[in-house]
């Protein structure tokens, strides 16, 4: 005859589902009174950080299990894992020592184990994740732009643009339907303008592509220049350039190319090589930070200019 498993047994289950976080009511509808909760509390066979909150004695603390004990102190509030937690969860940012969690703005909700932002997330902006609720990448990343220097944030928006967990109109949207003016807006739209379509002429694209080769050490560069053919007639407007050299590159910023896109750029391409220009197109994904390429096309022009 099969045994029904008992309440500790049914509460422990479920704790370990919660990195040994249990919060009292999940107790309670495993079958324990307060009374034998408080009991276990009381001989050291639960741990209670919060209150409300249980961790199993013995289990180890990490970020995670600090982070379950700060969701269900505010779960029954409507509390949502946000801002650098919700980046932490998706391997964006390293954890931070106070969990984040977003509970309405009409919610009461408070807890000493959570950094609690007072903020309504829409039902499209989260989604579940291992039994918690998340905010997605594009409304994590309108959050965190409040709280992360430039940096930082340039950091994280191009780890998630990268992995196609966001886009900038993903991010815009997700800004929209907040509802309410967001700390950090204008950052977050100069950071992620970067990821446009196309290079323009005085654009955010444009100037970063120039620091990070005047990083890598690169002289004599220039923009949207004009190359003529022998006879003086246009060839084609290099987005950044190099005369002394005869090389360019052209910025894409899409992900992918259409085959008539590559088509029109092989055509360009060969007719720039003809009069004797060697251009390598370069994406957004060449301007991630510690990204080797355009490290070694300096590297290679420099050596041109050596020999």
């Amino acid at each position: 005859m099969a045994h029904l498993p008992t309440p500790d047994q049914r509460a422990l289950a479920t704790a370990g589902r919660q990195h040994a976080a249990l919060a009292h009511h999940q107790a309670v509808a495993a079958g324990l009174s307060h009374d034998q909760i408080e009991w276990r509390a009381e001989i050291g066979r639960w741990r209670r950080p919060v209150r409300g909150v249980y961790t199993i004695a013995g289990s180890p603390d990490s970020a995670l299990q600090r982070l379950w004990v700060a969701y269900l102190a505010c779960e029954r509030a409507g509390g949502v894992v946000s801002h650098v937690s919700a980046a932490a969860l998706e391997d964006l940012t390293p954890f931070s020592t106070l969990p984040h969690i977003s509970v309405p703005a009409a919610a009461s909700a408070r807890s000493r184990a959570a950094r609690v932002h007072r903020s309504t997330v829409p039902a499209q902006d989260w989604r579940w994740r291992d039994g918690m609720r998340v905010t997605t990448v594009s409304r994590t990343l309108v959050d965190v732009a409040g709280l992360l220097d430039r940096p930082s944030l340039e950091e994280v928006v191009d780890a998630a643009f990268c992995r196609q967990l966001a886009s900038s109109a993903s991010v815009e949207a997700a800004a929209e339907r907040s509802g309410a003016r967001i700390r950090g807006s204008q950052l977050r739209r100069s950071v992620t303008a970067v990821w446009s379509s196309r290079i323009e002429p005085g654009s955010v694209a444009e100037v970063r592509l120039l620091r990070q080769l005047q990083a890598e050490g690169a002289s004599g560069v220039v923009t949207q220049h004009e190359v003529r053919n022998e006879r003086g007639l246009f060839v084609a407007r290099l987005d950044v350039a190099v005369p002394d050299l005869h090389v360019g590159l052209e910025y894409d910023g899409t992900l992918a190319h259409s085959p008539r896109s590559w088509d029109r750029d092989e055509s360009r391409y060969a007719e720039l090589r003809r009069v004797g220009w060697q251009v390598a197109p370069v994406s957004k994904l060449d301007l991630v930070p510690g990204e080797p390429r355009l490290r070694d096309l300096v590297r290679s022009w420099q050596l041109r200019r050596a020999a």
